[in-house]
């Protein structure tokens, strides 16, 4: 059986340190691509209309197909609050921590803005 020494093991160890490396710098590149494409110009304008789509539901039916067929919900305020929260998490957020504040004053704006709108929806259903 061959016996095995550290200076036979260190090759393979920096070797693996190397690729680890290598594989965080690349998926945080990625990441930051992906993250400059979500925060674009195009993509302010498509969360903007999200977001004022959204608030010109409120009060109307609309319908929603689903597997069954589909149904109608009525847009109230709690509904509101929950759609805007969702966009305010998964999209406006990561633009305005990734952009932060000289380059990402749009995005805080439009931050700003659904943010008040939530609390406003929260003040008057009491939640």
């Amino acid at each position: 059986m061959q016996e095995y020494h550290a200076e036979d093991v260190i090759p393979f160890a920096l070797t693996l340190i190397v690729a680890a490396i290598l594989v965080l710098v690349a998926s945080g590149s990625l990441q930051a691509v992906t993250l400059a494409e979500q925060c674009g110009p195009k993509a302010y304008e498509s969360v903007l209309d999200t977001v004022d789509g959204i608030l010109a539901r409120e009060g109307t039916a609309y319908r929603v197909d689903t597997a069954a067929g589909g149904a109608v919900l009525a847009q109230d305020g709690r509904l509101t609050r929950v759609q805007l929260r969702h966009v305010l998490n998964s999209r406006i957020d990561p633009c305005v921590t990734h952009l932060g504040p000289s380059e990402g004053w749009r995005w805080q704006a439009l931050h700003d803005r659904v943010t008040a709108e939530i609390r406003r929806r929260e003040q008057v259903s009491g939640f």
